[in-house]
């Protein structure tokens, strides 16, 4: 009994649209937003920090990313890139995945969702609700 595997992700930033010119593009868009996804995992959650998080893991990192120069972008190339990138591409490209990698988690009932965008439901620590953030 085989079960189809999700594929990783950054092949699947692989499949959102690059607005970019190729005329002076450094990065590929797939390996920026992978960089920004492992830096915020790693807490890392500004432009300048996920720059910071790209520099201080190294080249070895960095072209597992998918940085073919082994050196990953400032903090205005990241911003550029989020500030134009199509938002509505990427999450359809990343909840396809997300879907993907729920439907072959082993066990779904040991599954338990958390919301990761970091905000506190507003007056829910007024009513002393437990885990407001």
């Amino acid at each position: 009994m085989s079960e189809a595997i999700c594929r990783p992700l950054i092949e699947v930033f692989a499949e959102v649209p690059d607005f970019r010119k190729s005329r002076g593009k450094r990065h590929s868009l797939a390996a920026i937003l992978s960089l920004a996804c492992a830096a915020m995992l790693c807490g890392y959650k500004s432009y300048g920090a996920m720059a910071e998080w790209g520099q201080l893991y190294g080249g070895e990192l960095a072209r597992k990313l998918g940085f073919e120069l082994g050196k990953t972008p400032c903090a205005g190339t990241l911003h550029t890139i989020f500030r134009h990138l199509d938002k509505a591409a990427f999450e359809k490209c990343l909840g396809e995945w997300a879907e993907c990698a729920l439907q072959h988690t082993p066990s779904k009932t040991d599954l338990q969702g958390i919301a990761l965008d970091g905000k506190t439901l507003r007056g829910s620590r007024k009513q002393g609700a437990c885990d407001p953030h």
